[in-house]
């Protein structure tokens, strides 16, 4: 594996990590939580001026960038373009993409980014060419992934073009020291500059 390509995976390794720290039931350490969410925009920034002429790992560098800026809490003030000139390569090679999980994954991140209905039925066609009754766990994973998108994308887009700097969380407990924890239970607030203390975790497609 080349190493554009190893690069491009792991970051979509840690940006699924980062995305699904609270999932499990599990407490979120703060010093963890920002240091993910510090190396995903590191990593991220360090990839956002590669490209590649092979379609596939062209595609897989996309969906790992679009991943990491919507998963890092952090922002140097340009997330937004740089976000921008993603789905513009994104859409520069779909057409060109086989049907595949690769090309699911950029049509499911590319509708949380757009609410495009086109992306959106595109992505349902080519669920439709799968076994459903022998899915593998990444196609599971993608389909819900998906449904979660078309279903909660009107808070998404309030608080996207509103309210750039609220996460909406749901019972997560932060572990500040081994002394002093917090539950957060329901829509809870933090910016980029508090969220040392206060790790959340933004609701996907709610950039700032």
């Amino acid at each position: 594996m080349n190493s554009l390509l190893s690069r491009a995976l792991e970051l979509q390794r840690m940006a699924h990590e980062l995305m699904y720290l609270d999932t499990n039931g599990s407490p979120i350490y703060s010093d963890e939580f920002c240091r993910l969410n510090k190396e995903v925009l590191t990593r991220s920034d360090s990839l956002f001026s590669e490209q590649s002429s092979d379609i596939e790992e062209e595609g897989n560098l996309c969906l790992a960038l679009l991943m990491g800026y919507n998963a890092t809490i952090y922002d140097n003030g340009d997330k937004e373009r740089k976000k921008q000139v993603i789905l513009d390569r994104i859409y520069n090679i779909m057409s060109q993409l086989p049907a595949s999980l690769l090309k699911m994954r950029l049509l499911t991140w590319g509708y949380s980014e757009t609410y495009d209905e086109e992306l959106a039925h595109e992505a349902h066609q080519l669920i439709e060419t799968w076994n459903i009754s022998d899915l593998t766990d990444e196609q599971k994973e993608i389909i819900e992934e998906l449904r979660n998108f078309e279903e909660n994308q009107y808070p998404w887009k309030k608080c996207k073009n509103k309210f750039p700097q609220i996460y909406q969380v749901l019972n997560i407990t932060i572990i500040i020291n081994e002394k002093f924890c917090i539950n957060w239970s329901g829509g809870l607030h933090c910016s980029p500059s508090s969220a040392c203390h206060q790790g959340h975790r933004k609701p996907l497609g709610c950039g700032l």
